[in-house]
């Protein structure tokens, strides 16, 4: 065998041995040439996911880790590489507490994972003998045996780092390319606090409250809101006051029935008139007292955090809403006993009368009917009947509306001393004035 002392070798060049043999008697023979690459630049490796832009992720978003990997010189036109080795990119994943991920689990080894490596540009060697990788991408988890995100799960909030390298044919390493994000893959949670299950006159505006402990809530889109009119099932789309406004449920669609609502604060948020969707619904809402319609409607909220991570689907919403009815057709009631315009020659101990609360739709009912009783003499001067002292006054102050007794509030009826027309306070005559009120079951909103 034989060998030479190499010189001080030029680095990242491409260079030729030649060799030949001579013997004694003036015979020579040249071995086929051998040629080699001395390279000494290890190669770079880039992350593509996780991007560099998104501090959370979640689930989805890093399902698949990828990347780039190439070998390089600085002088193309005079510098040789030797290219990425076959399987030649690596992946390592740490977790905050230091273990790094074997593929199933995190433990405390130094773990580094095969990934999918694809290369898309290459050289031919020549006489080298080997295709010269100058490119590729990377993917993980490879087919097998690999699973990933492990099994038991990535920790909300805990924040992991991602390191690729890679390895030329001569050995060159990289040290490692690092991004780290946040997990996040929780929803946040969303709630209707204004309108809650009741009637209202009208609904100047809604409101509610969000959770995201993680990334937050998303600045542009981050609560929605999509309104069902409960009698054809047609949801709202905003865009005029009338009819119009709303479309049938089979035409849902997110970017027209889900709506960002205008005010999002700390953990809170409110949809009010400034919108023009809103103020087109408080419209709609206000022309139900000329078309003498009581309705039903459910609103759905949904929120959407810095990561995109939703509570609600882009889809038509199911369940979970707050069912509420817009009621603006005041309840009417009137005294029937005694008759209007009639005389009586006994006195009553008895006043009567009936109620109702009556519009097309679903009107929210009674919930209290009141009464009041007055009389004027001869002169039109007015006495005003006190009830918790079974008295008249002439204060007007004293002319208060009370409730009618217990138990059906139509037909209702309000019991009254026959002391308040007899003796004392002889009733003959005097022209006695009833008035009832009646309430229904609306907030005034």
């Amino acid at each position: 065998p034989w060998n030479f002392a190499g010189p001080s070798w030029p680095v990242n060049k491409r260079f030729k041995v030649e060799a030949m043999a001579n013997d004694n008697a003036g015979n020579s023979a040249a071995a086929s040439p051998r040629e080699f690459i001395y390279d000494v630049n290890a190669p770079s490796s880039t992350i593509v996911v996780p991007a560099s832009t998104a501090t959370f992720q979640n689930a989805a978003q890093i399902a698949v880790l990828s990347g780039r990997a190439l070998d390089w010189v600085n002088r193309p036109s005079t510098e040789a590489y030797s290219g990425l080795a076959p399987s030649g990119i690596e992946l390592q994943i740490v977790h905050p507490g230091g273990n790094t991920y074997n593929g199933a689990a995190f433990d405390a080894g130094d773990n580094w994972r095969a990934v999918n490596m694809t290369v898309t540009d290459s050289l031919d060697g020549g006489s080298i003998g080997v295709t010269i990788n100058s490119t590729a991408t990377w993917v993980y988890p490879t087919a097998t045996p690999d699973t990933w995100p492990p099994g038991a799960g990535l920790s909300q909030g805990n924040v992991y780092t991602v390191r690729s390298r890679a390895r030329d044919r001569s050995a060159n390493l990289e040290a490692y390319a690092a991004k780290s994000f946040t997990y996040d893959s929780f929803a946040p949670t969303t709630t209707v606090t204004v309108p809650a299950a009741s009637y209202y006159t009208r609904l100047s505006a809604m409101s509610g409250s969000f959770q995201d402990a993680v990334s937050g809530i998303n600045p542009g889109d981050g609560v929605q809101a999509a309104v069902q009119r409960n009698s054809d099932g047609k949801w709202w789309n905003g865009a005029v006051c009338g009819d119009a406004g709303w479309d049938p449920a089979a035409s849902f669609a997110v970017g027209t029935h889900w709506k960002n609502v205008n005010n999002v604060f700390v953990d809170t948020w409110t949809w009010t008139a400034a919108d023009v969707s809103y103020a087109n619904l408080l419209c709609y809402f206000d022309s139900l007292l000329a078309a003498n319609a009581s309705l039903e409607f459910n609103v759905f909220a949904r929120g959407k955090d810095a990561v995109g991570n939703q509570n609600r689907p882009d889809t038509a919403p199911a369940g979970g809403g707050a069912l509420f009815t817009i009621d603006p057709i005041k309840p009417s009631s009137v005294a029937t006993w005694p008759v209007n315009g009639s005389s009586v020659t006994v006195a009553t101990s008895i006043i009567s009368g009936i109620a109702a609360d009556a519009s097309l739709g679903v009107p929210s009912g009674l919930n209290r009917v009141q009464v009041r009783i007055s009389k004027l003499n001869v002169s039109g001067a007015r006495w005003y009947y006190k009830w918790s002292l079974n008295t008249w006054t002439t204060a007007d102050a004293d002319w208060l509306f009370v409730d009618v007794d217990g138990g059906p509030l139509s037909p209702w009826t309000k019991t009254i001393p026959l002391t308040a027309f007899t003796g004392a306070n002889s009733g003959n005559g005097w022209v006695f004035q009833i008035q009832s009120a009646a309430r229904d079951n609306t907030l005034p909103v």
